[in-house]
């Protein structure tokens, strides 16, 4: 079934291109705005690219498009006037709200309504823009004596080996991530670079690289240096968003 928007093929194709740029925008953004918290120059560029969205979507007729946009605009503009504060779950709603944005973008490359349901994501910004995100429950990946899948090197070795000696703890860390949630490599970035804020990493499988080339699966295996110890690696762990389970133990290496 077609969509029947007031825009000619040309109107469409140009507005397609300005919507992923905006995408793009959005995305980015909310990456650093996740890191650096209330800045009110990356907010304001958000919430103008938001504001964007739901002129020219409304203006074209695509109504869900235009609502969606306006929910995350109400949560943006409270952002900005400090009325709320930057959150990971917070952050986690309005990346779960670009993901149906770029659905619904598919559907005017389409020219095909999607069954994709908003009126959950639209309750979830109405509640963020109230002050009211539900924090997630950080489940303990299953118990045991899980060793690290990666393999070190060398010279990844003599860092664990320096590092412990200058009395540093060495852990690897499990997490699974939320697969319901798109974008998994952009949150696995996200989460990597958290990690590197509060300690050394040592090693990851899939490695950054991997993670930039989108090579990346619903599971993170990490080896870290810390100053901090395994209960205050998993509360900061809990901290971000779309982690759905960790496990933390102390690395060893059977080969030493």
């Amino acid at each position: 079934m077609g969509l029947n928007l007031d825009a000619s093929p040309e109107e469409l194709k140009i507005f397609l291109e300005e919507v992923e740029e905006h995408l793009q925008t959005l995305e980015e953004d909310l990456v650093k705005l996740e890191k650096e918290g209330d800045n009110p120059d990356l907010l304001q560029e958000i919430f103008r690219a938001s504001h964007t969205l739901k002129g020219s979507s409304a203006t074209i007729g695509h109504h869900r498009m235009a609502n969606l946009t306006h929910a995350m605009e109400n949560v943006l503009d409270k952002l900005r006037k400090n009325q709320l504060t930057v959150s990971s779950e917070l952050i986690d709603v309005l990346f779960e709200a670009l993901d149906h944005l770029r659905v619904l973008k598919d559907e005017i490359v389409n020219d095909e309504e999607s069954d994709i349901n908003l009126d959950e994501i639209l309750q979830k910004l109405a509640s963020a823009a109230q002050g009211e995100v539900a924090e997630p429950v950080l489940k303990t990946a299953e118990a045991g004596t899980k060793k690290a899948e990666i393999t070190l090197s060398f010279e990844e070795k003599d860092i664990i080996h320096k590092g412990t000696a200058a009395g540093k703890q060495a852990f690897t860390i499990h997490l699974e991530l939320d697969v319901e949630q798109e974008m998994m490599a952009v949150r696995s970035f996200v989460t990597l670079m958290a990690l590197g804020e509060w300690c050394e990493v040592v090693a990851s499988k899939p490695s950054q690289e991997e993670i930039e080339k989108e090579q990346v699966a619903s599971e993170l295996e990490i080896v870290v240096l810390s100053k901090e110890n395994q209960a205050r690696l998993k509360e900061l762990l809990g901290a971000l968003p779309n982690i759905s389970a960790v496990e933390i133990v102390p690395y060893t290496d059977d080969l030493n």
